[in-house]
Order: C-alpha cells, then sequence, then structure tokens
C-alpha cells in the first residue's frame, strides 16, 4: 500500500522515519513494556489454551494432495 502512490523515494522516507522512531529512547522503553506484558499473559494463559485445543481434524477432501 506504501510507495503505491506516491513513489519509491516517498515509500523510504516513510520507513527510514518509523525506524528512527523505533530508535527513541521512550518508544524502546514501550516496546520492551510491552513485549514483558505480552510474555507474561502468554505464560499465564498459554496452558490453558493448549488444554482446551481441539483434536487436530484431517483436512477436507479437496484439500488433500
Amino acid at each position: 500500500m506504501l510507495g503505491t502512490r506516491a513513489g519509491r523515494e516517498q515509500f523510504e522516507k516513510i520507513m527510514a522515519s518509523a525506524k528512527s522512531a523505533l530508535e527513541l529512547p521512550a518508544v524502546k522503553d514501550k516496546v520492551t513494556q510491552a513485549e514483558s506484558a505480552i510474555s507474561d499473559v502468554v505464560r499465564e494463559q498459554g496452558p490453558k489454551v493448549t488444554d482446551q485445543r481441539e483434536p487436530r481434524r484431517s483436512a477436507p477432501p479437496w484439500c488433500r494432495a
């Protein structure tokens, strides 16, 4: 989507801006906080999700090779 109308040069400018924003200390801190929060939820809820998983079903006939 990006870059289709504005051209490759504008796309590269947008990407450079996004990459430089990710280097800001405040952004890095928020990313680290989000990763930690997600990890905590996955560790806590992961076993519940995998324990409730339904048995794997075979692929529909039209999908089999």
